[in-house]
């Protein structure tokens, strides 16, 4: 059983040159060997034999073009029925026959693709659910006496001598049943006779309950559930358990889209996302909604990760860039389109409903979606991989062998795959205190190795640190003081630049050098924008939003780049490990950055900025402890590069 980071780092790492991957598949070039010298007669190419052999080298460099590569496929294919070509052994050689560039593929992977529009929604609305309007201490016996909010303002509430407003979360030692039975007139005429001069002398005091300026906004949980001032982190909690969601399922879903497969793992949890998503609604505390945040977001990282997936298996290895990438343009639309949903629906129960429509796009998988042949084989289920195999090749208009034929390449693929496997159950510990052990030791492992430990703490320093750099830029709306519908829509719309700006800079200058100059030049722009927010405050809005906004073009950037840089700097015995653990600190970083952004922010503007500038310079200068991997083959094993 793999965890989902398991799943991907191995789909999104294998190469046709053939690779042996953590889950003991080894891939091989798609090389021929021909026996008779009739491969023009017995492959029904009309070629002769010197452009059939060309054909099939090109096939096994990965460069061959859709017509050859199904061609030589099929002729792969037929070959082992004739006796004259060895027998299909990898999954990857099974696709070719039927064909991965084709109409059915294409279908497959747009399908799964768009189940990332719904991603963001999620994860990147918490400002507008947690809309936050002025607000002021509540005084209950003034209220009780029908005060109006002015007279209870300009008696009970002090002024901040920083902003010069009502302050939030204070108000005056007074005996406020004292007053009330004054009433105003006489209480602003005489103040001292309702002052309390307690031992300690304290002339402001913090507020238990707060009311809110709800012409500003008329409802969000942060006005229903009063998550100001002390009660500040439980709304930056309100973030954070989004990314504890995406952690537990990436740690169960692996284990779940292996047993139930990955077509049900990916029904089941959309139509319970869906069902969460609709509970949301019903919470009636703070405790109970961020439950079933954690609960939706588990779910939804079930289903994102089964389309990943199944695209990723559908397709050749020289294309799983292409589809990784295909995953990101949904993504940024939905991203676009949440300050739309947001402007038009304020009430945050509306919204709930508004974000949740989309999520019924996924019941369409019901009917578009096959299970994953790699997945049927692995479990023996050849009766229904031939079906899928047989409507993908229809579909494509490739040809496919006898069915005996097929099967029997199915029956190999799987023998290879079950012997790995089982020579890894036999070694593993039996004892309960060997397994908690080997439990540790697999941990561990990165740290415990002497040949990758330094390589693998500045990994993690630097997922952590980009994933709380991009989630802290992009939810700084509130402190830098503009208006956060446009900053949220520029924010997604800045990410297509972003990863234009990588390929061309990755293509140049290669992957250690692209991505030290991405963490300094994020570091340089929000060192600026912290230090215009500490010196000059008032500082036109749109300087402010140009300094974040390029910061986060760039924290963008080197957030796609870090995840196959990672990749390519560890060996196959250490790859999804690496990968996965490195996850493990991405989610840990996102995490702490809605509690840097609301906590430090409130005390002091600048700060958040301070913290993301700095560690997106001390990743700069850790990324010069990296090899640079650039057109250098991806190491076997724990060699360095």
């Amino acid at each position: 059983m793999r965890t989902i980071e398991d799943h991907i780092s191995v789909l999104c790492t294998e190469r046709v040159e053939g690779k042996r991957m953590e889950d003991g598949i080894l891939l091989r070039k798609l090389s021929l060997t021909p026996t008779t010298g009739d491969d023009a007669e017995e492959g029904n190419t009309g070629r002769e034999a010197s452009g059939g052999k060309r054909n099939v080298e090109r096939e096994a460099s990965g460069e061959r073009s859709d017509e050859n590569g199904d061609a030589s496929g099929e002729r792969l294919m037929k070959g082992s029925s004739g006796g004259n070509v060895r027998e299909i052994q990898t999954f990857e050689e099974l696709m070719a026959v039927v064909g991965t560039r084709g109409r059915w593929n294409l279908r497959i992977i747009l399908m799964c693709s768009f189940c990332s529009f719904v991603v963001p929604y999620s994860s990147m609305s918490y400002q507008f659910f947690g809309a936050t309007p002025d607000h002021w201490c509540k005084v209950s016996e003034l209220i009780q006496a029908n005060w109006t909010q002015e007279q209870i303002i300009s008696f009970a509430i002090p002024v901040s001598n920083l902003t010069g407003k009502p302050e939030s979360c204070l108000m005056h030692n007074y005996n406020y049943t004292a007053a009330a039975f004054l009433g105003y007139e006489r209480t602003m005429a005489d103040v001292t006779a309702v002052r309390i001069n307690d031992k300690e002398g304290e002339a402001v005091i913090p507020c238990l309950s707060r009311i809110y300026n709800t012409s500003q906004h008329e409802s969000s949980v942060v006005t229903e559930w009063d998550l100001t001032c002390e009660r500040r982190p439980l709304y930056s909690t309100t973030q954070a358990v989004t990314q504890v969601g995406m952690l537990l399922g990436s740690v169960t879903y692996g284990y779940v889209l292996d047993a139930v497969g990955r077509r049900r793992g990916v029904l089941i949890s959309s139509v319970l996302s869906i069902v969460a998503s609709f509970l949301i609604l019903a919470a009636t505390s703070v405790e109970v909604y961020i439950g079933l945040k954690i609960l939706y977001q588990f779910l939804e990282i079930g289903f994102y990760v089964g389309c990943l997936i199944i695209a990723m298996e559908v397709c050749s290895p020289t294309q799983r860039t292409t589809v990784g990438t295909l995953f990101l343009l949904p993504y940024t639309v939905g991203y676009m389109l949440i300050p739309c949903i947001c402007y038009l629906v304020r009430p945050w129960r509306w919204l709930q409903v508004a974000i949740t429509m989309p999520l019924f796009y996924t019941l369409i998988f019901f009917w578009g979606m096959p299970e994953s042949p790699r997945w049927l084989i692995q479990h023996g289920n050849y009766v229904k991989a031939l079906e899928v195999l047989k409507r993908a090749a229809t579909v494509n208009r490739t040809t496919l062998p006898p069915d005996d034929v097929l099967v029997k390449a199915m029956e190999n693929i799987r023998e290879r795959e079950t012997n790995v496997e089982s020579e890894d159950e036999n070694a593993r510990p039996r004892s309960a205190k060997s397994v908690v052990l080997r439990a540790v030791r697999t941990v561990l492992m990165l740290i415990l190795t002497p040949e990758v430990r330094v390589r693998a703490i500045v990994v993690f320093y630097l997922w952590a640190a980009t994933a709380m750099i991009y989630y802290g830029v992009s939810l700084s709306a509130y402190n830098i003081s503009t208006n956060i519908y446009i900053y949220t829509f520029l924010g997604a719309l800045f990410e297509i630049p972003a990863y234009l700006f990588l390929w061309l800079c990755v293509t140049n200058q290669g992957r250690r050098k692209t991505l030290a100059f991405l963490y300094i030049f994020c570091g340089i722009s929000i060192a600026l924008l912290a230090t215009l927010l500490l010196l000059h405050q008032e500082a036109p809005v749109v300087v402010k939003v140009f300094l974040s906004l390029t910061s986060k073009m760039a924290i963008t950037a080197a957030f796609q780049l870090i995840w196959f840089y990672t990749t390519e700097l560890f060996s196959t015995k250490f790859r999804a490990r690496a990968t996965g653990e490195a996850s493990t600190f991405c989610r840990i970083g996102s995490a702490s950055s809605p509690y840097i952004n609301d906590l430090l922010g409130e005390a002091a503007v600048w700060g958040p900025s301070a913290v993301f500038s700095l560690a997106a310079l001390v990743a700069a200068g850790l990324v010069f402890i990296l090899p640079e991997t650039t057109n250098k083959k991806m190491p076997q094993k724990s060699q360095k590069i």
